[in-house]
């Protein structure tokens, strides 16, 4: 049994433990050679750009959730196949099965879960993510079992950083703020979630992308063995 600094461990999803660029790129493919015949990093990367501007407005509360899902898919389609006829929301229900379906974990993702479990950790998810999505691949995974609380964006209506997000946590979660440690890739929603409200915050920086913002993690680490050590010594 280790002393240790924190308590409960906050995990992100996407790019954390699941490899979120692998799952989305096999899913748009799938989806684009179903429904349009035509798929390529064109297309791939388009969809992103797309895809990022309803996300950042989501958590900016500028447009909910069902605005990302259906708009996000609105304007690719007549973006990138403005001949064929589709429906948007046909599009974003048959692009979230192939999602859900997907499993692709991080190599050493399931080896840190039990790091976690073994050493008492309390894991907990925090995810800007759609429902049906993110608890499916968190049981067909097998890594639901890890988790105390699964708190996703599309069930508090709100989502990282904002205020309502992190009460709604903090509210089913019980955590003591300075026993606490948010652990995630994204700069401007899980690190800035922890600098809002004063909770320490491990930048899960695998790609080694470049931090030019003001928003700071208290760690930062490149693989889950960076991470166990951490963990350890902290």
């Amino acid at each position: 049994m280790i002393a240790k600094k924190y308590n409960w461990i906050l995990l992100d999803l996407d790019d954390t433990l699941f490899d979120y660029s692998k799952t989305e790129f096999y899913s748009l493919q799938k989806l684009c050679e179903e429904f349009f015949g035509k798929f390529n990093e064109e297309i791939y990367k388009s969809y992103g750009t797309i895809n990022r501007k309803y996300w950042t407005a989501f958590q900016k509360d500028e447009i909910k959730i069902d605005d990302v899902k259906v708009g996000r898919f609105k304007e690719f389609a007549d973006v990138n196949f403005p001949d064929i006829k589709t429906d948007s929301q046909i599009l974003s229900e048959r692009f979230i099965d192939f999602l859900s379906e997907s499993t692709i974990l991080l190599d050493g993702a399931i080896d840190f879960l039990d790091f976690l479990i073994d050493n008492n950790f309390k894991p907990s998810v925090i995810t800007n993510g759609i429902r049906r999505n993110q608890l499916s691949r968190l049981k067909l995974s097998g890594t639901a079992k890890y988790f105390e609380h699964v708190i996703i964006s599309e069930e508090v209506g709100f989502a990282k950083p904002r205020k309502e997000y992190f009460d709604y946590a903090k509210s089913k979660i019980n955590f003591e703020n300075e026993r606490t440690l948010i652990i995630g890739d994204n700069i401007d929603t899980d690190i800035k979630l922890g600098q809002m409200h004063e909770v320490d915050t491990c930048w899960f920086n695998i790609i080694e992308k470049e931090n030019h913002s003001d928003i700071k993690p208290t760690y930062e680490v490149k693989s889950f063995d960076e991470l166990k050590s951490l963990l350890l010594k902290a």
